[in-house]
């Protein structure tokens, strides 16, 4: 991995940088994938999630956001509302909960978080936060 100091974001008092990143052959227990449905949200874990933990509603919690749209540099968050998680039904093999949520609203970014997971061999979540760009929210068939 390369780097560079060029911007704001660097970090160290290098003005460069090449890392080796190295395989441990051990993936660790993430959110994999974060996906929308018409009832809420579907996340996907790299490893089966424990159903006492990964099955209570309790455990996430979400919000609605967006941003001014400008031609100045930055924007404080505006519309923030809350997104009540209901129910969370986790699939047989532990990987896809699927959450539903309330206020959902398209044109907004949808912030997730998932506290107190844990895998099935007892791993926590390591990053517990997910986000989603809800364009268009999807319809039920049928409808």
């Amino acid at each position: 991995v390369g780097g560079t100091n060029r911007g704001w974001g660097s970090r160290g008092p290098g003005s460069f940088a090449l890392e080796r990143v190295r395989w441990t052959g051990t993936t660790p227990f993430e959110i994999r994938a974060m996906r929308i449905l018409p009832t809420g949200f579907e996340i996907e874990f790299t490893q089966p999630a424990d159903p006492v933990t990964a099955a209570d509603p309790a455990r996430y919690d979400a919000r609605g956001f967006t941003y001014i749209y400008q031609s100045g540099y930055g924007s404080p968050v505006v519309d923030e509302e809350p997104c009540p998680i209901t129910a969370v039904e986790l699939s047989a093999d532990g990987r896809r909960a699927r959450l539903t949520v309330g206020n959902l609203r398209e044109g907004c970014l949808h912030e997730l978080q998932a506290t107190g997971l844990r895998s099935t061999a007892g791993e926590p979540l390591r990053t517990t936060t997910g986000w989603y760009t809800l364009n268009r929210l999807p319809v039920l068939a049928g409808e």
